[in-house]
């Protein structure tokens, strides 16, 4: 049996198993938001990881909408603490430019579940 084939029915099984789809998106999830902190193209890696073990593309894309979402709002929070948020929101089109990106991201990592 190829690895190939290997991957699609394990990832088969995680998609059946309600328990093992949660505990697949959470960590995926931990994965994710670590990459993204690191690399703003970890947005795209922690939305494919997070669309993965969804049931099905649809699913895909909004878990990776949702995992675009949930960086930018982390992304608020941090900036809040720093009381940075102000000036952040002040510069206009580059912060709108910048949640954007990240919704963007998170949708195009959402995609990879149509492929797979």
């Amino acid at each position: 049996m190829s690895v190939v084939a290997e991957f699609t029915t394990e990832l088969d099984r995680i998609r059946a198993e309600r328990r093992a789809r949660w505990t697949a998106t959470a960590i995926a999830l931990g994965i994710g938001i670590l990459a993204a902190f690191l690399d703003p193209l970890g947005i795209v890696l922690g939305a494919m990881l997070v669309a993965l073990p969804a049931i099905d593309p649809y699913r895909g894309l909004l878990r990776g909408l949702g995992f675009g979402v949930l960086v930018v709002g982390l992304l608020a929070i941090q900036l809040f603490v720093a009381g940075t948020l102000g000036p952040a929101i002040g510069l206009g089109l580059p912060f709108y430019l910048a949640i954007g990106i990240g919704v963007g991201f998170g949708l195009l990592g959402g995609l990879v579940r149509g492929i797979v």
